[in-house]
């Protein structure tokens, strides 16, 4: 029992511990709040703000952009945005500014050069080899009647018959016959 406990408060320890540490470190203090200069937003450049959060990554997890995240570090990044609008610097520049502190990685889009084209390209190609997997399978099951059906259809039944099966077909109507007499 006492083992059971002793490694239950470990675990517990291992999992909750590191990630306090974490939220401790990540929370925005009070100097960088007062760093912004000025207070007071326009509504055009509060959409902004919105509109470039929703372009860049959350840095903790990069699975949220920074508008949708509430971590520490994606308040962080829109604080930053904020600065840089209030500072009168372009959108294109305050992007540029966060890849090259975060590397093309902190971009939602990414940009459509060089060997990232393929985030581009590769879901209109799986598309198009998906599509044309399912017509031909489609048309291989539902497919086309055997070439000797066709020609069975095409013909009376009298001529379809060969001339050795005509022997005995005559055959089994005789059986037939007898069977009925």
């Amino acid at each position: 029992m006492k083992k059971y406990f002793s490694r239950t408060v470990t675990i517990l320890a291992i999992a909750i511990l590191p990630q306090l540490s974490l939220a401790q470190d990540f929370i925005p203090s009070v100097e960088f709040e007062r760093a912004i200069p000025g207070d007071s937003m326009s509504v055009e450049a509060f959409q902004r703000a919105g509109k470039l959060s929703n372009m860049l990554m959350a840095p903790c997890c990069y699975s949220k952009t920074a508008a949708e995240d509430q971590s520490g570090q994606a308040y962080s990044v829109k604080m930053e945005v904020r600065r840089g609008i209030l500072e009168g610097y372009s959108d294109d520049q305050i992007l540029a500014g966060f890849s090259r502190v975060y590397g093309e990685r902190i971009l939602a889009q990414p940009k459509a050069t060089g060997f990232n084209h393929m985030a581009w390209i590769m879901p209109i190609v799986a598309l198009i080899i998906g599509a044309a997997v399912y017509v031909g399978f489609i048309r291989k099951t539902s497919g086309k009647a055997p070439a000797a059906a066709k020609t069975a259809t095409k013909k009376s039944p009298q001529k379809a018959v060969n001339s050795s099966d005509e022997a005995y077909l005559r055959r089994i109507e005789r059986e037939l016959e007898d069977y009925e007499s």
